[in-house]
């Protein structure tokens, strides 16, 4: 029999294993505190040791929803939070949970321009979808009378004040507004076009549905595919027109690569990431070395979501930065509505330059360009409430 232990042996036991608990419990504690989600790689923080010691890398420790030093998803472990659809609130009728979302992250009013956007939307899209105007400031006090005209004729029309922090919160983007990166953009003056550029996407991927961008105009319906994207006119994938399913694969990567990518400096990047982001998708999805094609075919599908190539003309066929000498010309416009008219588009977007906004007001009623002649054809409460836009 072993021998018992005296009370001197027994002293030291207690100790020993009072030690191994403390060590227990730290690193325990250390693995709870430690926050690693979505995270596939851990960026290593290499702590300095002693000579006679091998050399070791520890997980760093990053605060919450810190943005400060982004980290990529995990793509493939990457677990969405169930969101629940009350928080975006519905139309007056059930709609199936079909969104037509619009972002005002500027003014706190409406312009008459977007009273178009939005009475186009309401009538192309049908009593099927819920037009969701969401706006970070709301005065109803700006053409109180309009608006409620606007909303009592068209029941499938909600226009709502959000706070931006609850549309991403428990998403891909929590935090990212309360973060350092994001007030920087603040001072370049470009802060509302990022919120907008972010909140597209968090809508998207928690709620799915279309987005469309604020200046432009619908011609016909844009429910065109189950999931879409559209080449522009300069052959660009477009983030003006989309449409997702809730939690969408490639919505995540192209949420992921906002994240990692983020430059508060920058007004145009978030494009460029969205063609990158579908070109790598498509190439891994499709196991063929070039990618999808980047030629003019009308339509291709890649992992479920169509891309409409320039050529379906689901845009219409005017350049972007062309916008004054082409949808706002007063002496071609005949020229201009004869190829829009030939092209069977079903948007017109009319953003010239930053913001879209242009200094010289169009009288729609009279004015003879493009611009003023499909407002007048598509949006006759706004013709009614307004002389210029």
């Amino acid at each position: 029999m072993p021998a018992k232990l005296g009370i001197k042996n027994r002293r030291h036991v207690s100790i020993a294993a009072t030690i191994t608990l403390i060590n227990l419990l730290y690193h325990f504690h250390y693995f709870l505190s430690t926050d690693v989600t979505n995270t596939s790689t851990l960026v290593n923080d290499k702590r300095s040791v002693s000579s006679n010691q091998t050399s070791v890398i520890c997980p760093p420790i990053r605060p919450k929803n810190s943005f400060e030093v982004p980290t990529p998803f995990n793509l493939n472990k990457y677990k969405p939070k169930i969101v629940d659809y009350s928080a975006i609130p519905v139309c007056e009728r059930p709609w199936k949970n079909n969104r037509v979302f619009v972002l005002e992250t500027r003014r706190e009013y409406l312009m008459p321009k977007a009273f178009c956007t939005l009475e186009s939307l309401a009538i192309h899209m049908g009593n099927n979808w819920c037009v969701t105007m969401l706006m970070l400031n709301l005065d109803q006090r700006k053409n109180p009378d309009q608006l409620l005209k606007l909303t009592r004729t068209h029941l499938n029309l909600k226009i709502l004040k959000i706070d931006p922090d609850s549309v991403v919160k428990g998403g891909p983007f929590d935090g990212i507004f309360k973060s350092a990166q994001f007030h920087q953009a603040a001072q370049k003056d470009l802060q509302d076009i990022h919120y907008s550029e972010i909140l597209k996407v968090a809508l998207l991927y928690n709620y799915g549905g279309i987005f469309v961008d604020l200046d432009t105009i619908a011609l016909k319906s844009l429910d065109l595919a189950p999931e879409f994207l559209v080449r522009n006119a300069n052959g660009h994938i477009s983030n003006s027109l989309m449409k997702f399913k809730r939690w969408s694969f490639m919505l995540l990567r192209y949420v992921s690569n906002i994240w990692t990518d983020y430059s508060p400096e920058n007004f145009a990047k978030m494009d460029f990431i969205l063609s990158g982001v579908v070109e790598d998708h498509c190439k891994h999805m499709l196991k063929d070395v070039k990618g999808i094609d980047m030629s003019d075919a009308r339509v291709q599908e890649c992992d479920g979501v169509s891309i409409f190539g320039h050529k379906a003309q689901i845009i219409a066929p005017f350049a972007d930065n062309h916008a004054k000498e082409t949808i706002f010309n007063t002496t071609h416009s005949d020229t201009f509505q004869k190829i829009l008219d030939q092209s069977g588009s079903s948007l017109l977007h009319y953003a010239g330059h930053l913001n879209g906004n242009y200094e010289t007001e169009v009288h729609i009623k009279t004015d003879q360009s493009l611009f003023a002649k499909t407002i007048r054809k598509q949006c006759p409460l706004t013709v009614a409430f307004f002389d210029t836009a």
